[in-house]
C-alpha cells in the first residue's frame, strides 16, 4: 500500500469509530441489560441488530454505491441528493448529536450529583464552557 492509502485507510477507520462507538454505545447496553432483567439475551440480539449491524449496512450500502452522497441519493434525483445530504447534515450535528452530548453530561454526571439543578442551567453552562475552551 502506498502512504497516502495507508493515511486514509487510518483516518476512515478513526472516523467511523468514533461515530459508532459514542456514548450511546458506552451507557445504553448495561442500562437495557438491567431493565430487561431475566431477558438480557434478547435486548443484546435486538441492540446488536440494530445499534450494529444497521450501521455497518449503511456503510457497506453506501460503499457499494460509490461512497459519494451523490452516487446514493443521486439514483432519484440530482436536487434530492442535495436536500437529503443537507438534511443529514443537519439532523447528525445541530438537531442530535450536540444536544446530545449536553444531555448525557447531565444525565450521567450533574443530576446525580446535584439533583435538582435545571437542565436549561446545565446546558447554558456546558455550551458556554465548550465555546470558551474551543
Amino acid at each position: 500500500m502506498k502512504r497516502k492509502q495507508i493515511i486514509d485507510t487510518l483516518v476512515v477507520g478513526f472516523a467511523l469509530f468514533a461515530m459508532f462507538l459514542g456514548a450511546g454505545n458506552l451507557i445504553f447496553p448495561p442500562t437495557l441489560g438491567a431493565i430487561s432483567g431475566d431477558k438480557w439475551f434478547l435486548s443484546m440480539i435486538g441492540f446488536m441488530m440494530t445499534g450494529i449491524g444497521l450501521p455497518i449496512l449503511g456503510v457497506v450500502a453506501a460503499a457499494k454505491a460509490g461512497g459519494k452522497l451523490e452516487d446514493v441519493a443521486g439514483k432519484v434525483n440530482k436536487t434530492f441528493s442535495i436536500l437529503f445530504g443537507s438534511l443529514i447534515m443537519i439532523c447528525i450535528g445541530p438537531l442530535l448529536a450536540i444536544p446530545r452530548t449536553c444531555a448525557t453530561t447531565y444525565e450521567i454526571a450533574i443530576q446525580p450529583l446535584f439533583g435538582n439543578v435545571s437542565p436549561i442551567l446545565v446546558a447554558i453552562v456546558f455550551f458556554g464552557l465548550t465555546l470558551f475552551l474551543h
